[in-house]
């Protein structure tokens, strides 16, 4: 599984916020199936975390930093799941340089696609997946470290 790491989060659906950064009344916890219960009073929403992507209430969301910089040591070198799906399209194989940002897999779930990006420049050192197989949060579908 990926790197931990601890993240403040700041979500905004229709005119509610859910911040758990201010103190306030977000708290997030992390749960058996990988997934973050984030709650705000008593309204409770489920978010599987992946990379640089979230996946809450039906959409995925890219995360961005709000502070400080990224030490390109410390990305992710695993690309997984945020949430349980289909891969649909591999467009890359062992071997390959990637950049960061670019599309790796395709994936769907609840007649979505998503396509999970680089967490980071580099070289593909493992492709885990193929077009059909189902996967789950936390299952490393590709591998890319740094060239």
């Amino acid at each position: 599984m990926g790197h931990a790491r601890e993240v403040a989060v700041r979500v905004q659906v229709g005119i509610q916020v859910y911040d758990t950064a201010s103190g306030g009344p977000s708290v997030a916890s992390r749960r058996a199936d990988g997934s973050v219960a984030v709650r705000h009073g008593e309204t409770v929403r489920t978010a599987f975390v992946a990379g640089d992507q979230v996946w809450i209430d039906g959409r995925v969301r890219r995360v961005r930093p709000i502070a400080g910089g990224v030490d390109p040591a410390a990305l992710p070198t695993k690309v997984t799941p945020p949430m349980p799906a289909t891969v649909v399209k591999v467009l890359v194989g062992v071997g390959e340089s990637v950049t960061v940002g670019q599309k790796l897999v395709t994936v769907a779930a609840m007649k979505m696609e998503t396509a999970l990006r680089s967490p980071r420049a580099g070289v593909v050192k493992a492709v885990n997946v193929v077009p059909g197989q189902q996967v789950r949060p936390g299952e490393e579908l590709v591998v890319v470290e740094a060239a």
